[in-house]
């Protein structure tokens, strides 16, 4: 907690935009104490953007969030009818507008965030295919399918009076580098050869969990959009603890960077 706030006094110093992703494993119920344990995480973090995977149509951050983007209904989420893959959220004080998804817009959504006095950015969520046991995307060809239909979505896009910086997130489900069990080799192939296409890189590729994991939720950002010589800083958060256990299996990450 110390260290997160000395990064905090950083970025009011430093005017740097904290961008965060979490996988909140909507497979479990989201009870009124559960929920409680995600919100205070996030207030601890106070990401500027929130995108969060595997979660609820009406969950986010709390007050002072504004929803701007959300994945449609996906036949292929189960247990709860209320659950979606992917939601973008801003601070409620940012102007933001939703954009159309192309491809698969049951996995991905879109978002336009004006930044005063800096380049807007364009946000995409998504969540890829997980391994052998995707139903929709199966095996490495499946991954790499999804990948190939995804890229217009990773794409810049001109569609505002100015040029916009762009930011995919989300649980990629692939190690990057390639670990053998996090993902596949031909996937990290097909997820690098996309951003080298498009300009952009991962922020948190080689990341290591304090697990020895590898992680696989990544943040990735065109390289127009980074101030010249500005060092993103990359940070995760202790997951929270409900009845003993952790609230959901996947680590939050964070990136704090200078936005031209």
């Amino acid at each position: 907690m110390q260290r997160l706030s000395l990064l905090l006094l950083l970025r009011t110093l430093v005017l740097l935009m904290r961008i965060a992703t979490w996988n909140v494993e909507s497979l479990k119920r989201l009870t009124t104490e559960r929920e409680e344990c995600f919100r205070q995480a996030m207030a601890n973090v106070n990401a500027d953007i929130w995108v969060l995977t595997e979660t609820w149509f009406d969950f986010g951050p709390g007050d002072g969030y504004s929803l701007v983007a959300q994945s449609s209904k996906a036949d292929d989420l189960k247990a709860w009818p209320d659950r979606c893959w992917v939601s973008i959220w801003a601070r409620s004080n940012f102007v933001t507008r939703s954009q159309v998804i192309c491809k698969q817009p049951e996995r991905m959504a879109c978002g336009r965030i004006e930044l005063p006095g800096q380049m807007d950015v364009v946000v995409v969520g998504t969540v890829l295919p997980w391994g052998n046991s995707d139903g929709c995307f199966p095996g490495v060809e499946g991954f790499c399918r999804a990948v190939d239909s995804q890229e217009v979505d990773w794409a810049p896009r001109q569609d505002g009076p100015k040029p916009c910086a762009y930011l995919v997130a989300g649980d990629f489900n692939q190690s990057l580098p390639y670990v053998e069990w996090y993902g596949f080799k031909k996937g990290e192939i097909a997820i690098n050869s996309v951003l080298k296409k498009h300009d952009h890189i991962c922020l948190t590729e080689k990341q290591v969990l304090p697990s020895g994991k590898p992680m696989i939720d990544h943040i990735c950002f065109s390289k127009n959009g980074i101030k010249p010589d500005s060092v993103p800083n990359v940070g995760i958060w202790e997951t929270p603890l409900f009845n003993e256990k952790p609230i959901t299996d996947h680590v939050g990450v964070f990136v704090d960077l200078e936005v031209n």
